[in-house]
């Protein structure tokens, strides 16, 4: 009898906390699976063997960055917003140069008023770019303009479209 009594209150302590169990942990996955956003200055994809792949975050000053490196941890591509929030995507070789540039001309007084996008090339190790088709607003008119340039191995440069 005393073994009767001794199972039937084990069985029922042994419900009672699997249901308080249950309980509880349905309560955790509740408050987590209601977490929609995560919040970070920034967020990095490591390689198999440490290396930053990819980076998706805020830089100095706030700018919006998202960057692709290669397995050795070179820069190789990114897309950011630039000193007044426009977007620029650039694409660099192997060797870190910068060889495709699309997006919004970026100066250091560059304003929201200015209008100049371009895609451009450039060659490896060269600081100046080899070709250029763009559009501009010309001043004092504000007109907008077509520009296609070109330079030539002089480093001369021939365009279409200006005036």
């Amino acid at each position: 009898m005393q073994l009767a009594a001794v199972a039937l209150v084990g069985l029922i302590s042994g419900l009672a906390g699997g249901a308080l169990a249950v309980s509880v942990a349905g309560r955790g996955k509740n408050t987590q699976a209601s977490s929609d956003v995560m919040r970070a200055k920034q967020f990095e994809a490591i390689g198999a063997n440490g290396t930053v792949r990819a980076r998706f975050g805020l830089e100095t000053g706030d700018v919006p960055i998202l960057r692709l490196f290669s397995q050795n941890g070179s820069e190789r591509f990114s897309i950011i917003l630039d000193n007044v929030g426009e977007p620029i995507v650039m694409m660099e070789d192997v060797s870190g140069n910068t060889r495709a540039y699309f997006g919004h001309e970026t100066s250091d007084t560059a304003n929201p008023v200015d209008d100049y996008w371009s895609v451009s090339f450039q060659a490896a190790g060269d600081t100046d770019r080899l070709a250029t088709l763009g559009m501009s607003r010309s001043y004092p008119s504000h007109k907008h303009r077509g520009i296609s340039a070109v330079r030539d191995v002089r480093g001369r440069w021939s365009s279409l479209g200006h005036e």
